[in-house]
């Protein structure tokens, strides 16, 4: 039996409330420093994962401090004693203020089954277009932290609900690791151990026999990150000696897989938020594309105004026909700056504050989605999201990588 999915040797913080240890994923609120300055002065003093991670709001070309700084508050956490191992798995029940819960699987991935290029055909496959120019920041952060903290989120093709639905049922049979109120309107999460995954092993092997696919897990969130894991454990493979580097901690990944039929796992929409551009130039680029009597709708928000355009094509056509405009533009006009956006709301409120331009794209579907990935490798760039920003993934786990 192949073992897609492996324990690990997970460290938990040895505390009674996680409500100030646990953060959201570090992607998140890009465009919105005063999300986590709120955050920062609500976890004051308290031991966190924010003192364990650099926001995508704050980062830049000279971040040397900060991941000093990072790398620093891991190693006296480490020394510290705060943290409790296990060697096991983490069944996870979260519930977002919605009311709505997603079940998921904190463990370990093989990154030698894993590949961001878009040639290969790895048993995990990236679902959208690796930025190789994103990885090298985001490296200097992995490459001398000791610990990893994961918001990355692995689809599993389990529309039977086989593998979750009897773990979920059985979970008060299971120690519960923790149980509290999330940070930040997050909502609540739970945590129960799982000491083994051979079942889930099982039922995996069974589902990639049955859906005939070449790849068992496609990446739902956190590409880059799981791309600059790969990256390092490239870098330390190919330059050490030793005859044991295969057995070095950094192989493996931990991660959060989730069904991509969960009820709780809502397809989002990625927007666009576009500054220092010409507006009109960027709408009537598009307006050529568009069609009178198009399935799908882009609206474009600037000066207060929505220009609504519609598409006879798909929606992962769409989101690569938008971006081959933004990308040329931005290629043309240095000043311009794209950024991209979980949620309307959001998106609008920083458009109007920014005198910017706000491209509000349509939503992804779920129905033939490992299909789509199987036949066309990947997505376009920001192709959909998992939920609105607050849902994304909290750090909570850790894992030893070197």
């Amino acid at each position: 039996m192949r073992e897609y999915l492996k324990t690990a040797k997970i460290l938990l913080p040895d505390i009674k409330d996680y409500t100030k240890w646990s953060v959201v994923a570090c992607d998140q609120y890009t465009g919105d420093k005063t999300y986590w300055e709120k955050l920062k002065e609500y976890v004051g003093d308290e031991v966190s994962t924010l003192n364990l991670i650099l926001p995508e709001a704050y980062l830049s070309k000279d971040n040397f401090a900060d991941i000093k700084r990072i790398n620093d508050n891991m190693n006296i956490y480490l020394k510290s004693g705060i943290f409790k191992e296990f060697d096991g798995a983490v069944l996870t029940e979260r519930t977002f203020p919605s009311g709505k819960k997603r079940v998921g699987i904190v463990a370990c991935i093989d990154l030698e089954d894993y590949d961001f290029k878009i040639d290969s055909n790895p048993l995990i496959r990236a679902t959208e277009g690796t930025v190789i120019e994103r990885i090298p920041p985001r490296l200097k952060i992995r490459e001398n932290a000791p610990l990893e903290l994961p918001h990355i989120l692995l689809l599993a093709n389990d529309e039977k609900n086989e593998i979750f639905k009897p773990l979920y049922e059985n979970r008060n049979n299971y120690e519960k690791l923790y149980d509290f109120e999330l940070n930040m309107n997050g909502g609540h999460l739970r945590g129960y151990y799982l000491k083994s995954l051979n079942f889930v092993n099982e039922i995996l092997n069974k589902n990639k026999d049955k859906y005939n696919t070449s790849f068992i897990f496609a990446v739902g969130d956190g590409n880059h990150s799981l791309a600059t894991a790969k990256t390092m454990w490239e870098n330390i493979k190919n330059a050490s000696k030793e005859e044991n580097v295969l057995n070095h901690p950094a192989r493996y990944a931990l991660i959060e897989l989730v069904n991509l039929y969960d009820d709780g796992l809502i397809f989002e929409p990625i927007h666009r938020i576009v500054y220092n551009a010409d507006n009109d130039i960027l709408y009537k680029e598009a307006e050529k594309h568009s069609s009178l009597n198009g399935k799908y709708q882009v609206d474009f928000i600037y000066e207060k105004r929505k220009k609504t355009l519609n598409f006879d094509m798909s929606v992962p056509k769409i989101y690569k026909t938008v971006q081959k405009i933004l990308d040329g533009y931005k290629n043309l006009y240095k000043d311009a700056k794209i950024d991209y956006i979980h949620g309307e709301k959001e998106l609008i409120e920083i458009t109007e504050k920014n005198n910017a331009l706000g491209i509000i794209m349509p939503c992804m579907k779920k129905d033939g989605f490992f299909e789509y990935i199987e036949k066309n490798k990947i997505l376009p760039k920001k192709t959909f999201s998992m939920g609105e920003a607050n849902e994304k993934r909290y750090y909570t786990e850790a894992r030893k990588i070197f």
